[in-house]
């Protein structure tokens, strides 16, 4: 035997030959593992889906959609990164020289090859559902090095059979043999050595045993706790879908939680959380975690859309406009960010902008709005028309809209459209129905605007001194919006304290930052109190911020005469 493996003539007179990884058993390898990775990575799924499927057919259903998402996208994707390693690599070249195992590799010089082994792969074969036995040929080699010791040291290469056609990984493992050892095998399983080598290639051969025991076992736990971990967020997260869309916010809060706690990089689940705390009434909490969300998936178009709700209502309108433009860039049509552009020129008495995109939400067909959006989008166009001085148009629009929570779906902003109801009915003349509507405002939460907007009422009631008390617990809440001081300011004029009613509107004119529409407003009650000269200051600072004011230009108008001589 020992003479047999000896070299006995030079490699010079040997063909170089080249052996590529072949497309159709790179196909076969895909189509083989496909099934079997999808099933894999189903498993976190089927339960993930549990919270949200409400018959154990849609569940199934489910699952049987998301097996097939994975088999497709497995399928894709590793053949096709098989292909560029297949352009990469070059292929295993055999030639007078020695074998290079791909196109930057080193080369194998035939006197550093101590031994090639070919084995059976049974339990990746029957794994896998491959016709044939998938086979390794594996080929020893020496270190080469100065060092004693680490010449001593066996270096293993491995060549998998399911890369390469049937015929031509027997001609690689026939090729290197007859080169090597000057023997004509085909792939059935063998060791060919000199005996010298078989010491340290015994000792070698104990390490890639342990070597592939240990990495059998950090590649199951790895893949376990991967998808365990997968499983338990994803539940968690549709756990807390669930309890949000059952308005069981303390439950979304808590569930959300624990998806975030485990993968602190899930970005939905962080909109979720930020969105439970809003409606408990957690307000920094949740734009905090809404930040969280930005992130980590700094193009969530969401988490944008309700921190820029968010800095509306603190009349941050620099910071939400940035947002909302940065929203609509990603998603032009997206109906909530048009929404809080909407609101955005209401706010700051950009009226006629306002109404054209709230109008755009109802009628846009690429993205169809929800109902909630069409409600919201309705509100603002019924605001805008009382800020137009239309209010009977205001009240027409309105009209449809229901005032309970129980008539409603999901998601609608009924406070808003309480608060608007009692705005017009004020302005009609309706007392008590903007009373009613206003205190129904409050009760389902004391915003700034609700309890504004039930001063007014009170203001129209003649009861200044419960007036004047909602106002000095508004200033509490916020002390830098002018909306503050204007309604105070109207309480002193009704009360005929007109130096206290100017003072208010300096205090109104200290807060930033200032709109058209406070502005406007400031004009109006300095010209109640008699004091043209800041009402036309207030007037013209209006309508440099609009230039389309009209309630601006009516009060220039009557008050300024080079206004009027223009």
């Amino acid at each position: 035997m020992e003479s047999t493996l000896t070299i006995e003539k030079g490699f010079e007179d040997l063909a170089a030959q080249t052996f590529r990884f072949d497309r159709q058993a790179i196909a076969l390898l895909g189509i083989r593992t496909s099934s079997v990775v999808a099933t894999i990575l189903s498993i976190p799924d089927a339960i993930a889906l549990i919270p949200g499927s409400t018959t154990f057919t849609a569940w199934i259903l489910a699952i049987v959609g998301c097996w097939i998402t994975a088999l497709v996208l497995w399928f894709v994707f590793f053949v096709g990164f098989l292909n560029a390693i297949r352009l990469i690599t070059g292929g295993i070249k055999v030639g007078p020289a020695g074998i290079k195992l791909w196109r930057f590799g080193r080369l194998l010089s035939w006197d550093s090859i101590i031994a090639v082994s070919i084995e059976d792969e049974g339990i990746f074969s029957r794994l896998f559902s491959f016709d044939r036995n998938v086979k390794r040929l594996t080929i020893f080699t020496h270190v080469e090095s100065k060092s004693a010791f680490l010449r001593a040291m066996v270096v293993p290469h491995y060549v998998a059979s399911f890369y390469y056609s049937e015929t031509d990984f027997k001609d690689l493992c026939r090729s290197i043999a007859k080169y090597r050892f000057s023997l004509d095998i085909s792939d059935r399983p063998i060791l060919l050595t000199p005996q010298a080598e078989i010491p340290p290639l015994r000792k070698a051969h104990q390490v890639m045993r342990w070597q592939r025991v240990l990495v059998s076992i950090v590649i199951t736990l790895s893949v376990g706790m991967f998808l365990g971990r997968k499983a338990v967020v994803f539940y968690s997260y549709n756990e807390g879908q669930k309890a949000y869309r059952l308005k069981d916010f303390a439950r979304a809060e808590q569930r959300f939680m624990t998806a975030v706690a485990i993968e602190k990089g899930f970005a939905p689940a962080w909109h979720g959380l930020a969105s439970s705390e809003f409606h408990l009434g957690k307000v920094a909490e949740a734009q905090l975690h809404w930040k969280e969300a930005l992130k980590w998936k700094p193009d969530y178009v969401e988490a944008k859309v309700s921190l820029a709700y968010m800095d509306l209502q603190q009349r941050k309108f620099e910071d939400a406009e940035k947002l909302i433009n940065s929203a609509l860039a990603l998603a032009p049509a997206n109906p909530t960010a048009l929404l809080n552009r909407a609101d955005l020129n209401l706010r700051t008495g950009h009226i006629l902008e306002a109404t054209q995109d709230a109008r755009l939400v109802v009628a846009q067909t690429e993205t169809p709005p929800a109902d909630r959006d069409v409600f919201m989008a309705t509100c603002l166009l019924a605001q805008a028309k009382l800020l137009q001085g239309k209010p009977a148009e205001a009240a027409e629009m309105l009209a449809p809209l229901p005032v309970t929570e129980a008539r409603l779906g999901m998601g609608e902003n009924l406070t808003y459209r309480l608060i608007v109801g009692s705005q017009i009915a004020l302005a009609l003349g309706q007392t008590n129905k903007a009373e009613r509507l206003a205190r129904l405002a409050v009760t389902r939460g004391a915003t700034l605007d609700s309890l504004l907007q039930m001063a007014e009422v009170e203001i129209a009631r003649k009861d200044y001194e419960v007036a004047q008390s909602i106002v000095e617990r508004c200033q509490t809440m916020m002390p830098t919006n002018p909306w503050v001081y204007i309604t105070a300011s109207e309480i002193n004029i009704e009360r005929d304290r007109i130096e206290q009613a100017c003072s208010n509107l300096q205090g109104a004119l200290k807060c930033e930052p200032l709109d058209a529409l406070a502005l406007t407003r400031i004009a109006n009650l300095y010209e109640r109190a008699g004091r043209a000269d800041q009402a036309i200051s207030a007037a013209k600072s209006a309508m440099k911020l609009e230039p389309a004011s009209q309630m601006a230009k009516a009060i220039l108008d009557k008050l300024d005469p080079i206004a009027r001589g223009n």
